[in-house]
């Protein structure tokens, strides 16, 4: 029981920073006193990590995000764009040990006000409701077969822009199997990228590399990605060969071109 009270307790402030967004990276949770009398409790401080940092504004507006968050979420309502595959995740193992281990959480965000109470039957509603939109995230239906989901990443060539059931998309060829893989775009990936028909103009035919859910059919062959990330790959340095032109001095010696260039003899 401890165990679990001190994992929800961890899970709680990394669900913090990655509700801060960017902004998290600038702040620390610095715990100032801890109870382990029943119920454990555990009271922390955002703290700034460099001179000049404002924490306690980020703190707050780490805190109103998850507060309004778990708010709606178990309420049955959308769940926040800020919410990626590891903040649901991380959302998901802190909602289920509200039922099978933890029992009842309480979370006060700011000294007098009313704490964020969370229950086993209100746990397990926010939990399926996190579960539908994941679900909803790839739409399956009978003529796309989709047996196995693993989370990883696949190196291809940008291809093109599309669409994927109203969802942004783009198409990548494959590098190992030459096969064309629509990436349906997270919403955070989509506003990253932003005005996605110049991107893929700048960037077609460039490899990529496309991290995300990765859906298989049942003879193995990767059928549908939804990207969380996508990455340019960098071609690397340019190499002294692939830029030399032999016939650039037209058969001259490097002394006489020079000397021609520039009207007189060197040394």
């Amino acid at each position: 029981m401890v165990g679990d009270a001190m994992r929800q307790i961890l899970d709680f402030f990394e669900l913090l920073n990655l509700a801060g967004g960017s902004e998290a990276e600038l702040i620390a949770w610095e715990v100032i006193s801890v109870s382990m009398n029943s119920p454990l409790t555990v009271t922390a401080r955002a703290v700034p990590k460099v001179a000049g940092i404002d924490a306690v504004a980020i703190a707050r507006r780490e805190k109103n995000n998850i507060a309004y968050s778990f708010s709606n979420i178990i309420k049955g309502e959308r769940i926040p764009n800020w919410m990626n595959d590891d903040a649901r995740e991380k959302a998901k193992s802190f909602l289920k040990r509200n039922t099978n281990g933890v029992g009842r959480t309480d979370i006060v965000f700011y000294e007098n006000a009313r704490p964020l109470i969370v229950k086993p039957r209100a746990a397990k509603q926010a939990f399926q409701n996190i579960e539908r939109y994941e679900r909803s995230l790839i739409p399956v239906v009978h003529e796309v077969d989709l047996s196995r989901v693993e989370y990883g990443s696949i190196e291809a060539k940008l291809n093109s822009l599309t669409s994927w059931y109203g969802k942004p998309a783009i198409v990548v060829k494959e590098r190992l199997s030459k096969r064309d893989i629509t990436c349906v775009l997270r919403p955070e990936v989509a506003h990253e990228i932003g005005k996605l028909h110049s991107w893929v103009e700048i960037w077609v035919g460039k490899r990529v590399m496309v991290s995300g859910r990765l859906n298989f059919q049942k003879d193995g062959r990767l059928q549908l990605i939804s990207a969380d990330h996508i990455e340019i790959i960098d071609q690397g340095p340019i190499k002294f060969e692939d830029i030399a032109d032999p016939n650039f001095t037209g058969g001259l010696g490097v002394r006489d071109y020079l000397n021609q260039l520039w009207g007189e003899d060197i040394d």
